[in-house]
């Protein structure tokens, strides 16, 4: 935990941002976090994984990305093509706060203005809004600092 950058939790509007800094962490909800941090063949993965040991009820690699896509909007949408037309009606809403902190959740730079309400450092926002989806290097494996 000592190298955490990201604190993964239902509840981002309990840390301060200042506390958060001082620990050199983000806050994220899982829905973003997953959304972001995961690739199409580590999900497709993890869904065969956890389908192939769920005994009750046994599901469906799609049945089970159905299911998670009903809390996880952004989740179904970043993956929609893995497991096509798999997805459930959406229950409950989006939070207010899904992100909290300095750090960016795509290349994980750490940043001194807060970074936008979904996490992205002002280079990986105008990537994602140009339709360029990679992500980028992180910093910290570029030669920079974590």
């Amino acid at each position: 935990a000592a190298d955490a950058l990201f604190l993964v939790t239902d509840d981002v509007d309990d840390f301060a941002a200042v506390d958060l800094a001082s620990a050199g962490i983000a806050a994220v909800g899982p829905d973003l976090f997953l959304s972001e941090r995961t690739t199409k063949a580590g999900y497709r993965e993890a869904i065969e994984w956890l389908s192939a040991r769920m005994t009750s009820p046994q599901r469906t690699p799609s049945k089970l990305h159905g299911a998670i896509s009903r809390r996880h909007p952004r989740l179904r949408s970043r993956h929609a093509d893995v497991y096509p037309g798999a997805a459930s009606p959406v229950v409950g809403g989006t939070p207010q706060v899904e992100f909290r902190g300095d750090r960016c959740l795509r290349c994980l730079a750490r940043v001194e203005a807060p970074t936008n309400a979904i996490g992205l450092c002002a280079a990986c926002a105008t990537a994602v809004a140009g339709g360029h989806n990679a992500k980028p290097k992180p910093a910290w494996r570029a030669g920079g600092t974590k």
